[in-house]
């Protein structure tokens, strides 16, 4: 706040309370203002460990591999397609067959690859968001529960 202003005569939102003054009770004022570093994840990633951070790359890799899956099989079916419409004298049943046998043994590759890639990609974002949220739940729990109980006792309802 600029020097020279004062806070707007208001009261606790919670409790409606005032002081004598008029003013608002000290102890109700923040610490400290919000930066905009809080307002990012930053501030939620910094509970995650090493290992989160490296299953937060496999995951992201892994969704981008499996996303590049996609046009790898319209092009696949884009050989498909040529092999059936392209009139080729020379080639034999036999030839036609072996390509497109090859060609299906790769389909069936590449939806096993974006499958285990899916797979490891929504393991991933799941565990680390299941961990981060524990993480959090932990520190508040830890932080509630490090004060006394007379700091407890002394707050109004509904504000711990």
């Amino acid at each position: 706040m600029a020097p020279g202003k004062e806070r707007p005569d208001v009261g606790d939102a919670a409790t409606g309370r005032q002081s004598q003054e008029g003013s608002v009770q000290t102890d109700l004022i923040p610490k400290r203002a919000a930066t905009f570093k809080d307002y990012m994840l930053q501030r939620i990633f910094s509970y995650g460990t090493k290992w989160d951070f490296i299953a937060y790359v496999a995951g992201g890799l892994s969704a981008a591999i499996a996303g590049a899956t996609t046009p790898l099989m319209l092009i696949l079916f884009g050989d498909f397609v040529d092999h059936f419409s392209i009139i080729n004298l020379e080639s034999s049943d036999a030839g036609l067959r072996k390509d497109i046998n090859r060609l299906c043994l790769y389909v069936v590759y590449l939806f096993v690859a974006r499958f285990v890639l899916s797979a490891i990609h929504k393991f991933a974002f799941r565990m680390i968001g299941i961990r981060l949220s524990a993480a959090i739940r932990l520190h508040y729990l830890n932080r509630l529960f490090g004060h006394s109980i007379y700091e407890l006792d002394t707050l109004p309802p509904a504000m711990p």
